[in-house]
């Protein structure tokens, strides 16, 4: 994942929440700090973000402030309402994910929620706001495979086109997240038996 696409995955997860390029440089470790400024100045100039002078969420400092641009956040939740209308109850449990065209967003909640029982299960401080960030951690401790992680940051990075920069999805990258989710939840579905058959 491109350090654009976690710093506009960041505001909008906290949207209408707001980071200045510092505390932004800390939570996704983006050094040095200029290069956040640099890659918000290009963002704002495309219309994806907004830079303000405000309080940042983080620090509560007064500083030049970074806001998901409401435009954009429009469409995500134009997108989340549709998930919901089309969604079963079962959507978001851990499994196989049946029937998964135009709901990349599905399984991208889906990962989350496994690398929040994984944080929660191995990790005592709070977890960083970027699923990107938690992924890439828990794969350098050891906690999930490579080969996994690698997938899940797939599936986040197609969510992320088709919601921060209009990509339509096909049924290619559809069967693509497809492919990655089952792979995903095959290593899961094990790792939670064995697991519990060492409780």
């Amino acid at each position: 994942m491109s350090n654009s696409e976690m710093i506009l995955e960041l505001l909008g997860e906290i949207y209408p929440g707001s980071y200045c390029d510092d505390c932004m440089s800390v939570e996704l470790g983006i050094h040095p700090r200029q290069q956040v400024n640099q890659i918000c100045r290009k963002l704002e100039s495309q219309g994806k973000l907004i830079r303000q002078e405000g309080s940042c969420e983080k620090c509560q400092k007064e500083k030049k402030i970074n806001i998901l641009n409401k435009e954009s956040q429009a469409i995500k939740i134009r997108i989340n309402a549709e998930l919901k209308k089309n969604s079963r109850a079962s959507a978001y449990s851990i499994g196989r994910i049946e029937d998964v065209t135009g709901q990349i967003d599905r399984l991208r909640a889906a990962i989350v929620k496994i690398c929040q029982q994984i944080w929660a299960a191995n990790k005592s401080e709070k977890p960083p706001r970027s699923i990107s960030k938690i992924i890439n951690i828990l794969r350098e401790d050891g906690l999930i495979p490579s080969l996994q992680a690698g997938l899940m940051l797939t599936i986040c990075n197609l969510r992320n086109a088709g919601l921060y920069e209009d990509v339509k999805m096909s049924a290619k990258e559809t069967t693509i997240a497809t492919n990655a989710w089952d792979i995903i939840s095959e290593w899961w579905e094990k790792k939670l038996k064995s697991d519990k058959s060492r409780a």
